[in-house]
């Protein structure tokens, strides 16, 4: 009864609490906005990790149904942590964050603006960090070998329509 309404509206009222798709997209802009108005020193602060570190645990917070909408963004995020934590010294949550924006991306990432981010410097030649930038696809042209898996071929296929689909719909 009154309780629930008093939950939910202190929940809308509350930056730390989003529950739908809606809201998470206002909040991700939000939260996204704020960080690129930073400082790079301040990015690479501890201010600028939780932020991040902030959206990601929001974006958790939903439902797997509303998640698929913003994972393709959240490999964004998952790079900024990536090189949060390149900048910080601490390899290891560098090479995990830049393997989850991998995924989250489909390995559609480029390397060459992985190449120029100067906080990746110190993680850059890990050989955990060069294995998966080598396997990154923005910019590559996959061939398959003459014997191919046709359901490989297909996921490949499905992949690069939907991501041709979504950047025409960003456009």
């Amino acid at each position: 009864g009154i309780l629930k309404v008093v939950v939910i509206i202190y929940c809308f009222a509350s930056p730390g609490c989003v529950q739908s798709q809606d809201n998470f997209e206002k909040y991700y802009n939000k939260q996204s906005d704020i960080y690129n108005d930073f400082s790079a020193e301040k990015q690479n602060s501890a201010e600028g990790l939780g932020l991040l570190l902030e959206i990601e645990n929001q974006f958790e917070k939903l439902p797997p149904d509303q998640r698929k909408k913003f994972v393709r963004r959240m490999g964004d995020t998952f790079v900024g942590i990536s090189s949060v934590y390149a900048a910080q010294q601490n390899p290891d949550k560098s090479i995990a964050y830049m393997q989850k924006a991998s995924d989250a991306r489909d390995g559609d990432i480029d390397p060459k603006y992985i190449a120029q981010v100067k906080d990746f410097d110190n993680v850059r030649n890990l050989p955990a960090f060069k294995k998966i930038i080598d396997n990154l696809t923005r910019g590559k042209i996959l061939k398959a070998p003459f014997d191919f898996n046709t359901k490989i071929a297909t996921k490949k296929l499905k992949r690069d329509l939907t991501i041709l689909k979504e950047s025409l719909e960003e456009a």
